[in-house]
């Protein structure tokens, strides 16, 4: 039994989607992302296409970068 208030008890009383859901869908993303990037660094995208997938790529690895940063500060915020 998990503490009340508690992530993990959050987690179990939220319905939602599952886990096996959950992971799918970011390794789905996951794989997506590294396929367009290894197409964008071997040049075998359109010269039409390519400032636009380089735009998304970069702003991409901007807001991931502010999600690395929000969870760094969580995590020391518990210790």
């Amino acid at each position: 039994m998990s503490q009340p208030g508690s992530m993990r008890a959050q987690a179990e009383g939220t319905p939602g989607i599952s886990r096996r859901t959950f992971l799918g869908a970011g390794l789905t993303a996951l794989v997506t992302v590294a396929f367009l990037d290894t197409l964008a660094a071997s040049k075998a995208i359109p010269s039409s296409v390519e400032p636009i997938l380089a735009g998304w790529l970069r702003r991409l690895h901007r807001q991931c970068a502010d999600l690395r940063g929000i969870a760094t500060m969580t995590s020391r915020r518990f210790l």
